[in-house]
């Protein structure tokens, strides 16, 4: 069985080269057996990046609005805006985002890579490595749209479909949350087209 990751970020720019708050990766199998949203989000890792470096050294971008729209969000997500000693160095997220690829089985010609479309999540990472001038780690065209799976398979238009799965204790805009929900929407729909249910 071949072992895909769903990333997700959490910025304070819509810009490529906005400041990345936060960076999680999860592994998930298609075909596992008895996976759930908290085994999902235990195995996931989530980066917690430096503002302060990224816009000194990088000059990497803040959005006003993006601002805004974080004063809006609940208590717990917004969390990731504390500035903490463990905040990561660009490299330092890099360097460990790669090594829980490969420590998690990422196959290079087999591993998928989803986000919610191939636009902003991989480019804010793509622009990442470009700071810092470190090669991509995976191949452009293992990067996958989890939005249009949900969209082809279900019928919805916006890449949302509710699969009445468990997600106790989930976090809007909680980056590992939403890469271990996005994780479990692909898992569920994937085996309701096996058992014929969509």
């Amino acid at each position: 069985m071949t072992t895909h990751f769903t990333i997700d970020t959490e910025t304070l720019s819509k810009s490529p080269n906005g400041v990345v708050l936060s960076l999680s990766i999860v592994p998930f199998d298609f075909e596992e057996e008895g996976v759930t949203f908290k085994k999902l989000v235990k195995r996931g890792i989530n980066l917690k990046m430096s503002v302060k470096e990224q816009v000194k050294t990088y000059k990497r971008k803040l959005c006003p609005e993006t601002m805004d729209w974080w004063a809006k969000q609940d208590a717990d997500a917004r969390q990731i805006l504390k500035a903490l000693d463990t905040d990561l160095t660009v490299v330092e997220t890099l360097e460990q985002f790669e090594d829980f690829l490969h420590d998690n089985g990422y196959e290079k010609k087999n591993s998928w890579l989803f986000a919610r479309g191939t636009v902003f999540d991989f480019g804010k990472l793509e622009t990442l490595y470009e700071n810092v001038n470190r090669e991509i780690p995976y191949q452009y065209n293992m990067v996958n749209d989890l939005r249009t799976m949900v969209n082809c398979f279900t019928g919805v238009k916006d890449g949302r479909f509710d699969t009445d799965g468990n997600r106790d204790g989930f976090i809007h805009h909680n980056s590992l949350h939403d890469a271990a929900s996005d994780s479990m929407t692909m898992i569920e729909i994937y085996n309701m087209v096996l058992n014929g249910e969509l």
